[in-house]
């Protein structure tokens, strides 16, 4: 949409009324858009990561992951834009 729009970005109440009454399609065009992170991790950090998001959170699917690593960037990036 927000191509459409000649945007980089959209928000909800940009899209036509007929898609604003479709929740799923304004997630779709609204996150379309976001950036992505894409990491390859050695085996072992990723085991590691795996058991923290365990101990922290009592499991490990894949939106506590997301979570997990959500969180770690954020905090990453106040702490280095602290100093």
């Amino acid at each position: 949409m927000a191509e459409w729009l000649g945007k980089p970005k959209v928000r909800p109440e940009e899209l036509p009324e007929y898609w604003r009454r479709r929740p799923g399609a304004v997630r779709h065009f609204v996150d379309n858009q976001k950036p992505r992170l894409y990491l390859t991790l050695e085996l072992e950090d990723y085991v590691r990561f795996e058991q923290a998001v365990q101990k922290k959170y009592g499991s490990t699917s894949a939106f506590k992951i997301l979570e997990a690593g959500v969180e770690a960037i954020k905090k990453w990036t106040e702490d280095v834009l602290k100093e």
